[in-house]
């Protein structure tokens, strides 16, 4: 584990003052989910396997999927997390799907990971939102740092709509 993974309590650490919040639109005793999913898109088993290791060593939720399609059919909880997916998929490139999930609405933050980048697919990937771009192979703890940034931003994000939603303020 990062030391700024442990020190921030893991994926059970309460949202706001230890406090759970509602979700947004609900009036009763529904709370928005702590724990953490990352969704993992790689039409590689051995990488997808690997990194249901890694990341579930970690104490975190994940779910795999072989492709786009996959993922775009199952079901998904409403809980903060990230999607780390490859750029070179079956049918639909991961670059592609990341737009379309942005024309539906879908604010999951994005991981690339990829085994044939360059530079340019890197830009590309990051001004459409993506949080971070690797290369394959990977350091496993720069992917675990990364995971954890935009997992609090996920988080971050919730709460602010959570807060809006319930006219409360922003801290």
């Amino acid at each position: 584990r990062s030391a700024r993974w442990a020190a921030l309590g893991g994926p059970e650490r309460a949202l706001w003052g230890g406090l759970p919040l509602l979700a947004p639109g609900c009036q009763g005793p529904t709370i928005v989910s702590e724990r953490a999913v990352v969704f993992v898109v790689d039409d590689d088993p051995s990488m997808r396997r690997s990194l249901e290791d890694l990341l579930r060593s970690v104490g975190l939720d994940v779910r795999l999927f072989s492709s786009a399609q996959e993922f775009t059919e199952a079901e998904r909880p409403d809980a903060p997390g990230c999607l780390v997916l490859d750029v070179r998929l079956p049918g639909m490139s991961g670059l592609t799907f990341q737009q379309e999930l942005a024309k539906v609405g879908v604010a999951l933050p994005i991981i690339f990971i990829s085994g044939h980048g360059d530079v340019p697919m890197t830009v590309r990937a990051m001004k459409a939102g993506a949080a971070e771009f690797l290369t394959k192979p990977f350091d496993d703890q720069v992917l675990l740092d990364a995971i954890d940034v935009v997992i609090e931003r996920d988080r971050a994000r919730r709460r602010d709509a959570a807060l809006s939603r319930h006219g409360l303020p922003m801290f």
